[in-house]
């Protein structure tokens, strides 16, 4: 059943108009939004829609609010966090090559901080994992290197990592495909704590 459109409906909207004119290239740094009335009146919204509207883009680190002064806009590749990557990636799928480079940056770093803290109960994932890759088929180990990454990541102990991961895989290409053994080296490592060979088979394992 459709629902009447609420304010916040409203305000996402506009937030998401604003924000792919600005990714998108159309809307500069520096220029200056239109005022809160003329956007309402060009959007057919309420005020409150755009002022809402507004701080989220402002939030995001899109634009800039100045009181008594222009709204402009900011260069979000200084300014914006991860939150705005999946919408960029629409406009400048490009991008993504800079993705794959940051996962091959970032992902030894998770397996460095697990050898230091990983539990016995985050090893014998590891280890459970690794062991059922190697039993498996290629479609097998596949599906268990997803899910071996989502332990490493647990296994961290650091919600940074995890909420970094989580936006990574939301928009990241597939993992490359990784054989059994080479997760058996990595969960060895970690079960080991040597920081330095865990990051080393992770990299060995993304290239």
């Amino acid at each position: 059943m459709l629902k009447p459109i609420q304010k916040t409906s409203l305000a996402t909207s506009v937030f998401e108009q604003v924000r792919d004119l600005i990714l998108s290239g159309r809307l500069e740094p520096g220029e200056p939004l239109p005022a809160e009335r003329q956007l309402a009146e060009s959007l057919g919204v309420n005020r409150s829609a755009v002022r809402e509207a507004l701080k989220r883009l402002e939030q995001a680190g899109l634009i800039t609010i100045q009181h008594g002064g222009n709204t402009r806009v900011l260069d979000f590749s200084r300014n914006a966090g991860l939150g705005i990557l999946e919408a960029l990636l629409v406009h400048a799928p490009e991008r993504r090559q800079d993705l794959v480079a940051f996962r091959r940056a970032l992902f030894p770093e998770f397996c460095r901080e697990a050898a230091r803290r990983a539990t016995a109960e985050d090893v014998s994932r590891l280890e459970m994992l690794a062991g059922l890759a190697a039993a498996g088929d290629a479609e097998q180990v596949r599906d268990l290197t997803e899910e071996f990454w989502n332990v490493m990541v647990d296994a961290s102990h650091n919600i940074a990592f995890r909420l970094v991961f989580n936006m990574v895989r939301r928009v990241d290409l597939e993992l490359p495909p990784a054989g059994a053994q080479d997760l058996v080296e990595l969960t060895n490592a970690v079960a080991a704590g040597d920081t330095r060979g865990a990051a080393l088979a992770a990299e060995g394992l993304l290239a």
